[in-house]
């Protein structure tokens, strides 16, 4: 799968999540990370509140943070 690197550091809001318990819409977080597994492509992140539940898009969506 063809990807815009997501640097470690990088700020990001998550758009929509596809979990059953997902980060709530609007939540910042910083990411660590970025693996390719393919068809999709995890995004490890540390979110502001807390949670440590990693984007994996698609399907879920996100926005950098300038």
């Amino acid at each position: 799968m063809e990807l815009t690197a997501v640097a470690a550091g990088t700020r990001v809001r998550v758009l929509a999540m596809n979990d059953p318990q997902p980060v709530p819409s609007g939540t910042y977080g910083t990411v660590g990370g970025t693996t390719d597994m393919g068809s999709w492509v995890r995004i490890a992140v540390r979110w502001d509140n807390g949670s440590s539940l990693a984007l994996a898009v698609p399907p879920d969506r996100y926005e950098v943070i300038p």
